[in-house]
């Protein structure tokens, strides 16, 4: 393989290593009856379209994946891949710690610790002078115990991709009335697949809107800052 080839295979492996109690390891979709689109794996994984389609092709005769009728991606042999995976995820680890700690001489051990406890001092100046700011795993989160009653169990990296993927495309706020909407719809499809943000994430082009603040959106809003100022 180029390095193209496997950084782009690397980053399947992490999606399908993921947790995700619908579909399993070694498997990339939405739910089990759905997939994600050629597009929006593209998105998820952060290469260009074209590129895509053109690596996709190069595992598929490699016979590397699967992409079933449903458009669910399957790794073939996972569990060989996995192994594989797992290895190379280590031996990152191992790197990164080894240049998270250089050895340090004593004035720059000194300096160092200066540096961070006025960065600190600065960070909590702000903290009290501004409000964090409402987040969209936190509307989120916050949505699906209001619907189901439930508490929503986020798959940090994949949910927090998909997020990005969506607020670099249409904005946060545009995000924040879709989800608004998503958790508001009859439609057939998102009603069974249930609400998760990765069904959100397939069908955001079906919930498009008129423009404008939402009154649910607002109360949230207005408690996020709230409970930020204590």
């Amino acid at each position: 393989m180029t390095l193209e080839q496997e950084g782009c295979w690397i980053r399947l492996l992490k999606l399908a290593a993921e947790p995700d109690n619908r579909l399993g390891y070694g498997k990339i979709g939405v739910t089990e009856i759905m997939g994600y689109t050629e597009d929006q794996l593209a998105s998820l994984l952060g290469i260009a379209g074209p590129k895509w389609y053109e690596l996709v092709s190069y595992f598929h005769r490699e016979g590397m994946i699967i992409t079933h009728p449903n458009m669910v991606l399957e790794i073939s042999n996972w569990k060989h891949y996995q192994g594989e995976y797992l290895r190379l995820a280590d031996w990152k680890q191992k790197r990164k710690r080894q240049k998270e700690t250089p050895k340090e001489t004593p004035k720059k051990e000194e300096g160092r610790i200066k540096n961070k406890e006025q960065e600190q001092r600065n960070n909590n100046k702000d903290k009290d002078l501004v409000p964090s700011a409402p987040t969209l795993i936190t509307f989120f989160v916050d949505k699906y115990h209001e619907k189901t009653g439930e508490k929503y169990f986020v798959n940090g990296g994949k949910d927090g991709s998909l997020m990005a993927s969506l607020e670099k495309r249409l904005g946060r706020d545009e995000v924040l009335a879709r989800l608004e909407r998503f958790f508001s719809s009859r439609d057939e499809f998102i009603l069974k697949a249930g609400f998760s943000i990765g069904v959100f994430y397939s069908q955001v082009n079906k919930l498009t809107g008129s423009s404008g603040k939402f009154a649910g959106l607002k109360a949230w809003a207005a408690k996020q800052e709230s409970h930020a100022k204590g």
